[in-house]
């Protein structure tokens, strides 16, 4: 039986310290060493083990974004690598995404190693895109030639194995091949959570490709939960406004951190903003799906036969109205809860 596994036909390392800010300078030159590890060696080894497992890790959907001629730098370059047998050519292609990278790397993500492994398996390819923390799992020695030697910290490698991050395109060889591909992100911390927006969005200038429906239950959820966690009583009730509200956006593009701007307050957005799992799902754009709105956090219209009406919230209902049966098949209702607001409308002449 013919082996499952790509075969990796290129793979590059570039030593890639911060030049966001020392890009401002004249005449400023790149100081960027690379190297292509050598099959059998530490190295090499642990990549390919990446390599083959990221289609397990790289969970988190995206898609390039474009110009109106339809092309992006990251995904032009991809494409180019593979479809080129002429390894210089691929470094030379490769070496500019490492060019790429040192441009939008700030002085809060250090140094750190660039590699991207190439492989095939009929006519599937696959482009494995990844940074690690140089100083903690990597060390580099430089050349006179302007290359390194690579050595693996393999005991770093076991402990911190976590710290780093990735982008996979795996596609058959065609021109539109490599528009979606998937990312994860393993240096995401408390204290610096905008570690997704620098790779996604500055470095492979993509974005979410989150659907209509999962982008929508997404926010809808957070909604629910954070009117659950809410403990003052106007921050609830602007919560459940914002709910309202937020129909009139069915079928925009729309993002968790546009609710929170639109709708809220700076105190109440802040607390919003906790219960957010990542700044990645804060800043995806996704179409607002009113089925899904009106399913998560509709409102049910209660009409009593003496007249009276109530409109509550779909999720709250079952928490707040309590429904009995009565003898003679009617339905008796208890509404529960402690009353903030009363307002008695005037009757107009």
């Amino acid at each position: 039986m013919p082996s499952q596994e790509h075969q990796v036909v290129f793979s590059f390392a570039a030593s890639v310290p911060p030049g966001k800010d020392a890009m401002r300078e004249v005449a400023h030159v790149p100081q960027i060493r690379y190297s292509q590890p050598q099959m059998g060696t530490t190295a090499q080894t642990y990549f390919k083990e990446l390599f083959n497992k990221s289609a397990e890790e790289c969970k988190v959907e995206i898609q390039f974004r474009s110009g109106g001629s339809q092309d992006n730098l990251v995904r032009d370059t991809l494409v180019a690598i593979c479809g080129t047998e002429d390894i210089d050519e691929k470094r030379r292609l490769a070496t500019g995404l490492a060019h790429r990278l040192y441009s939008v790397t700030d002085h809060r993500n250090k140094t750190g190693l660039f590699t991207i492994i190439e492989g095939k398996r009929g006519n599937k390819h696959r482009v494995l895109l990844t940074r690690f923390r140089e100083d903690e799992v990597i060390t580099t020695n430089p050349r006179n030639d302007g290359t390194i030697d690579l050595e693996v910290i393999m005991e770093a490698f076991t402990k911190k194995s976590q710290f780093y991050k990735s982008a996979l395109f795996e596609d058959e060889h065609s021109r539109s091949m490599f528009w979606n591909g998937r990312i994860v992100d393993k240096q995401i911390t408390k204290t610096h959570n905008d570690v997704s927006r620098y790779w996604m969005s500055d470095f492979l200038n993509a974005q979410s490709s989150l659907t209509s429906r999962q982008g929508t239950t997404n926010l809808a959820r957070y909604i629910k939960t954070a009117i659950e966690k809410e403990e003052s009583v106007n921050g609830k009730q602007a919560l459940i406004a914002a709910s309202v509200l937020l129909n009139q956006r069915a079928g925009e593009n729309f993002s968790v951190r546009q609710f929170c701007e639109t709708y809220l307050s700076d105190d109440i957005a802040r607390r919003f903003r906790s219960v957010v799992k990542s700044e990645l799902e804060f800043e995806s754009m996704f179409e607002i799906n009113a089925e899904v709105l009106d399913s998560e956090i509709g409102s049910t219209l209660l009409s009593l036969a003496n007249g009276i009406q109530l409109s509550v919230p779909t999720f709250l209902y079952s928490n707040s109205v309590h429904e009995v049966r009565m003898d003679d098949g009617g339905t008796e209702v208890t509404v529960t809860g402690k009353v903030v607001n009363k307002k008695l409308r005037k009757k107009t002449k």
